[in-house]
């Protein structure tokens, strides 16, 4: 199953403070402002169904990931920008992969966990940092130790599915699921839900464009195009359109193409991003063809 986690629009788990520029009521400019020792919550729900062709069969693959993020304001400011602790706290999967039609095969070990359910129970609680910038932008992942060396003892070659599939689709799914958990997913999941902001006060019908940036998950490189839509009352509506390019320079075992296009809700009394919906539709190229339909759904609030 892909696991997308990377790119979900706005989700902004921090608190960006609209200040309103020129024309009172007219334009607006986001600025995040956090305050050291706040902690934010981001429940990431994806379900994703795919058709995946290769020389050694067709897969139906069919998943279901919940995540449960929590990040902690540890330090800065507005100005300089802020240290981010974060960690997984909980969340669930499903797996499911049907061969040329034939019976489903469910990715279970002895304990009814998935292999990336092995790896979410693994890695709970274990603790990593990234800078933010005043702006969005997010750094690498570092203070991962604990985090990396948890990962390393999930030994998912031991799952019974696994032997039933052709060798080709075996080696994809280990790398898939090894990848869902990368520093590089981590980082490209906050580069995602943070750097979002225009650099410049915007009207409702304005759009601003993203600087794209690597998603090694997919081996694609993500353009994001952001729209404020309207407001109503306390909330401005964005649109998010995004595709993903193939990158050969990305050391991913997948790489994919496909488009995005979602709404975002941003509370301005807060700057929070309440709500967000999105729909995607990928082109797998590599290492075998197909086609994957994934809707996301993301919760947030102030813990």
């Amino acid at each position: 199953m892909l696991k997308w986690s990377s790119r979900l629009g706005c989700m902004a788990v921090v608190c960006c403070v609209l200040v309103l520029q020129g024309c009172k009521g007219s334009s607006y400019n986001p600025v995040i402002k956090l305050t050291p020792g706040d902690t934010y919550a981001l429940i990431e729900t994806t379900h994703s169904s795919g058709k995946v062709s290769s020389p050694t069969g067709t897969l139906d693959d069919k998943g279901m990931v919940e995540l449960h993020y929590e990040l902690k304001v540890l330090d800065g400011d507005s100005t300089t920008g802020y240290t981010i602790e974060g960690k997984i706290s909980s969340g669930k999967t499903e797996e499911s992969i049907g061969i040329g039609g034939a019976a489903t095969i469910p990715f279970q070990n002895a304990d009814g966990r998935t292999p990336d359910q092995e790896m979410l129970d693994a890695v709970r609680g274990k603790t990593f940092r990234f800078s933010l910038s005043p702006k969005g932008e997010a750094g690498p992942i570092t203070h991962a130790e604990a985090f990396h060396q948890a990962l390393k003892e999930v030994d998912l070659t031991r799952f019974p599915g696994l032997n039933r599939l052709p060798a080709q689709a075996r080696k994809q799914l280990l790398d898939t699921w090894r990848s869902g958990f990368s520093d590089g997913a981590l980082q490209s999941t906050f580069k995602g839900t943070f750097q979002i902001l225009p650099d410049k006060p915007v009207r409702p019908g304005d759009s601003w464009t993203i600087p794209s940036y690597p998603d090694p998950q997919t081996g694609a490189t993500v353009n994001q195009t952001l729209t404020l839509n309207h407001v109503e009352g306390k909330h401005l509506i964005l649109n998010s359109s995004e595709t993903l390019e193939p990158d050969a320079s990305l050391s991913s075992p997948l790489s994919f193409s496909g488009k995005a296009t979602g709404t975002i809700t941003l509370d301005t009394a807060t700057g929070l991003c309440t709500g967000q919906q999105m729909k995607m539709d990928l082109n797998e190229t590599a290492p075998a063809s197909g086609t994957y339909t994934i809707d996301v759904k993301v919760e947030l609030f102030h813990m």
